[in-house]
């Protein structure tokens, strides 16, 4: 489904555009991964996106706000429609991603959060530096 987008980062800033708004820009990234759709773009969400959907599926994606990126991970199954509207409306954030569908999985232990629902593959990691050699 389009359009697709583009997750960046550098040391400084991070982004979120539309492929190919991201190909004809300047950012240089450390790191970037290309997916979609989009969710929101510009403040809007995804206008292919119909509210009475019946594909319900875990969703997860990335928005970014005031330079920072928040990653979501769906709880139940959930259309892109509903999904997308968790980014604008609760979020309020003007660009976000989606990720990865049926196989999310996600391990936080904080809100005792750990699925085991397939083997994972690529994985987004937070990891505090502390005492570090």
């Amino acid at each position: 489904m389009q359009p697709n987008g583009v997750l960046a980062w550098n040391k400084k800033q991070a982004t979120i555009q539309i492929t190919q708004k991201y190909a004809q820009s300047n950012f240089q990234a450390e790191y970037a991964t290309q997916s979609g759709p989009m969710l929101v773009i510009d403040g809007k969400i995804n206008n292919l996106f119909l509210p009475q959907s019946d594909s319900l599926k875990i969703r997860n994606g990335v928005g970014i706000k005031n330079n920072q990126l928040y990653f979501v991970i769906s709880r139940d199954r959930i259309s892109f429609y509903d999904f997308a509207q968790i980014f604008k409306n609760d979020l309020n954030i003007e660009n976000a991603l989606y990720l990865d569908g049926s196989v999310s999985s996600a391990y936080i232990p904080q809100v005792g959060r750990s699925d085991h629902r397939f083997n994972l593959g690529p994985i987004v990691g937070f990891v505090e530096q502390k005492n570090c050699q």
